[in-house]
């Protein structure tokens, strides 16, 4: 394979991900490292999503390492990835190291945090995050309401639970189902289905 192109590369690798065969297409890239091929962006990515699904943490470092090299550690869509690829694989310690490093949070970010975090039973360190969405007047979405009233049931934490209500129907949140059936949730763990 060493007569190809850096394209050639990069697209041999990208249909063999694409076509469900990571095992060969992680094999090219470490071809490519070896041969010091450049990867294209949106390859790393791909990979990196790749990592992610199979839930391959080792894979999933070594790219991340590759990113660090390439600097597109501040770009946030390599940070959410990251940060989803460290949240499903438990690294809680690494996934926060990835928001730490932006200096820029978007609200993606922070509701895969969020999510995250709610998953894997970090509840207060959820509801730290939606206090910081809260600070900077950042407009959370219905998948974001919904993780954080769940860490309030969780919790039972009826007050931060009226608090994230009020912030609901301030944000006219309150009519999408989901978010309807989670507070009915939350005041029902919370002992207050009267409030729901």
């Amino acid at each position: 394979l060493g007569y190809l192109d850096e394209h050639s590369w990069n697209s041999l690798v990208q249909g063999y991900n694409e076509c469900g065969n990571s095992g060969h297409a992680f094999k090219l890239y470490g071809m490519m490292q070896e041969q010091f091929v450049h990867t294209r962006r949106y390859i790393l990515m791909a990979l990196l999503k790749t990592s992610t699904s199979l839930q391959c943490l080792e894979k999933g470092r070594e790219l991340h390492a590759k990113i660090v090299k390439e600097g597109f550690e501040k770009d946030i869509f390599f940070c959410n990835t990251l940060l989803d690829m460290y949240l499903k694989t438990d690294c809680v310690i690494e996934a926060q190291d990835v928001v730490d490093e932006q200096s820029m949070k978007d609200i993606v970010l922070w509701g895969t945090l969020i999510n995250g975090y709610t998953e894997l039973g970090f509840y207060e360190k959820a509801l730290k995050c939606w206090d910081q969405i809260v600070l900077e007047d950042m407009f959370p979405d219905v998948v974001i309401s919904v993780g954080i009233l769940k860490a309030c049931a969780a919790l039972g934490d009826l007050g931060k639970g009226w608090d994230v209500h009020r912030f609901i129907v301030e944000k006219m949140l309150e009519t999408k189902t989901m978010v309807g059936n989670a507070l009915v949730h939350m005041y029902a763990k919370c002992g207050s289905l009267e409030d729901s």
